[in-house]
């Protein structure tokens, strides 16, 4: 039987918890799970045009319409198209949710949800984002009335009037029944609900992906030059990147 003596002991601990290390990090992967970044061509892709936009010569032929001249929104932030291109939801910063239809002539919408009460506006917040559940207005799926915002929540919505205030960063779901115009207010189901010390920075990206996972975006905290370091500390905040949910 062989003995260590005790720098021989410490001296093979230390290489054997190197080895554990060594054999930890071979098993973390390179990407976080649902997420594998490629090489992206020019363009993105070809998507983009490679012209620039303008009338002179070398310039691509883009020009900016009134696509409806007869319809004034306050704050609007996004623009979904409803899945039987029959018209869309326009989102507007203060915590409502408009229709319109497809024809561009037309000379009224309709509110389908309002969560103004509710919303904190200050600064970069409000109701910043919506996407409709791939399955959205599918008979048969029990996913077929589901909608997904992202906006900064306070009880007292914007009575408080105060940037610094602390309010949450959130993530809900709202249905729309069968056979309703409107999303019922009290069918929110609050999937993600994080404090939020400022009301700069708030992000708000939403996509689904071809195989049915949801992927969102927070800003950091607020302020300036990551003033509060929550930026991409994935072992306490959501802030900073995206997640697939």
């Amino acid at each position: 039987m062989c003995g260590l003596n005790y720098r021989s002991r410490k001296t093979a601990v230390a290489f054997s918890l190197l080895g554990l290390f060594v054999a930890l990090a071979a098993m973390i992967p390179i990407s976080p799970p649902g997420f594998n970044p490629g090489a992206i061509g020019p363009y993105l892709n070809g998507i983009f045009p490679n012209q620039t936009p303008g009338s002179g010569s070398g310039s691509g032929n883009w020009k900016v319409v009134n696509a409806y001249p007869n319809l004034v929104f306050a704050d609007p932030l996004s623009m979904v198209q409803l899945p039987d291109n029959s018209g869309f939801y326009v989102t507007g910063k203060q915590g409502h949710v408009w229709k319109i239809s497809n024809d561009t002539t037309s000379t009224s919408r309709t509110t389908v949800l309002n969560i103004s009460a509710v919303v904190h506006t200050d600064g970069d917040a409000g109701l910043i984002n919506m996407v409709l559940h791939p399955d959205f207005g599918k008979a048969l799926s029990p996913n077929r009335g589901y909608a997904y915002l992202i906006y900064r929540y306070h009880p007292q919505g914007d009575a408080i009037g105060n940037c610094d205030a602390d309010a949450y960063t959130r993530l809900s779901r709202f249905t729309k029944p069968d056979g309703q115009n409107s999303f019922d207010i009290n069918s929110e189901l609050v999937l993600m609900q994080q404090v939020d010390t400022h009301c700069w920075h708030t992000g708000g990206g939403m996509f689904f992906d071809d195989q049915g996972y949801l992927y969102f975006t927070f800003g950091d905290a607020g302020s300036f030059d990551d003033l509060y370091s929550t930026s991409q500390q994935i072992d306490s905040f959501f802030f900073g990147g995206f997640t697939p949910d």
